[in-house]
């Protein structure tokens, strides 16, 4: 049987699990904010992320492609 994309995102926060904001800023990590310049629009933005939009994010992550 084939896993579904579902099936993928329910392994993926099994394995990371989850963090509160506030823990995230307090690790001391870099936070990626990957969403999209009009969801942060709507939301607003979080504080000292690096925001590279998704279908930008490969890109970003190695120049030489």
């Amino acid at each position: 049987m084939h896993k579904t994309m579902q099936d993928y995102v329910a392994d993926a926060k099994a394995a990371t699990g989850t963090i509160a904001p506030t823990e995230a800023h307090a690790s001391g990590g870099v936070i990626l904010d990957v969403r999209e310049a009009h969801e942060l629009a709507e939301s607003g933005e979080i504080a000292d992320a690096v925001h590279i939009p998704r279908g930008f994010l490969e890109a970003k992550a190695d120049p030489t492609a």
